[in-house]
This record gives C-alpha cells, structure tokens and sequence, in this order.
C-alpha cells in the first residue's frame, strides 16, 4: 500500500489540493469515489461528503470516463 504525505490543511487552499490528491489516488487504485461519504469524529459529529465528477472543460458534454 502506498503511503501519500498530505500537508496539513491550514487553509481552504490545502484543503482543497489534500483532498484533490486523495480522492486521485483512491480513484487510481481503483475505489469507486463517487457517491456520498459519511465521515464520523465521534457519535455527536461528523459531515456527509458527496463527491460528484464534474464535466470536462474541453467539452461540456463531455464527462469522461
């Protein structure tokens, strides 16, 4: 299994790049990422995810694979 460094997210920037190259390797390895993703702290927090492919800026009938 391939270990993946993220920097902390101290910002919405690293947020968004962590999550980016996250959600890049889980799809490489062959994870389906596109649903919804409940993620818990404890029993009292927690968030709901929904990751969702966006259209291709080349085409915008274009989904890709």
């Amino acid at each position: 299994m391939l270990q993946i460094q993220l920097a902390e997210p101290v910002d919405e920037e690293a947020f968004r790049h962590g999550l980016t190259e996250f959600l890049c390797e889980a799809a490489r390895n062959g994870v389906a990422v596109e649903r919804a993703w409940e993620c818990r702290v404890d029993d009292d927090r927690g968030w709901e995810v929904e990751v969702i492919r966006l259209r291709s800026k080349k085409s915008p009938t274009d989904l890709g694979p």
